[in-house]
């Protein structure tokens, strides 16, 4: 039986995330395994995620073939995480939460979506974009210069910032010289006339 079109625009979203799509057949440990898709992802990553697709919900049918799975991959040693996308008229919670132990669980309804909610059901799917997440690298000298304006050309100031490039222990050192220089006085600078 053809996908249903949520099933289908559900593998069109993993797909988008960077997950690839195997054959519907499984196999761990000389079992074989027929769900209604099988991705991995996302990219070189290796979890599975199984796509359920059920005009009627059988919890018991969908939950005997997980356990048979999960036992399958406990005894082969994997440690590959696996999800379940099921795809089926809206379920009891009591019903979801029989399924909740087996693999991590996201239940997409199969009536009519609107745009976008299969996306956003599926949001956990979706590889982090640690781009957004990295902060633009700022000068701390010429941020400190700015914010100190016409203060920084002093030559104490210019003596501190410069130690700061070599770290807290430079900038310690280089005001305990200031310091000791200020108690000391002038230089042995001749006296003006």
């Amino acid at each position: 039986m053809p996908p249903s079109a949520v099933a289908s625009e559900c593998l069109q979203v993993l797909e988008s995330y960077g997950y690839a799509r195997q054959s519907e057949h499984l196999r761990v440990v000389e079992l074989s395994f027929e769900f209604d898709a099988v991705l991995v992802g996302p990219d070189a990553d290796h979890a599975l995620v199984l796509l359920v697709d059920q005009e009627v919900l059988d919890v018991d049918a969908v939950r005997r073939r997980l356990t048979s799975l999960a036992l399958a991959l406990s005894r082969s040693g994997s440690r590959r995480p696996v999800a379940v996308v099921l795809v089926a008229p809206p379920a009891r919670n009591a019903d979801l939460e029989l399924l909740r132990p087996l693999a991590r669980l996201v239940a997409v309804r199969r009536d009519r979506q609107t745009p976008g909610r299969v996306a956003e059901a599926l949001r956990e799917f979706r590889p982090l974009d640690t781009d957004e997440l990295v902060a633009p690298r700022l000068d701390a000298t010429k941020e400190l210069r700015d914010e100190l304006g016409a203060d920084a050309d002093s030559p104490a100031t210019r003596r501190l910032i410069a130690a700061a490039s070599n770290g807290e222990a430079a900038v310690h050192q280089a005001f305990r010289e200031l310091f000791l220089e200020a108690l000391a006085g002038p230089s042995d600078a001749p006296a003006s006339p």
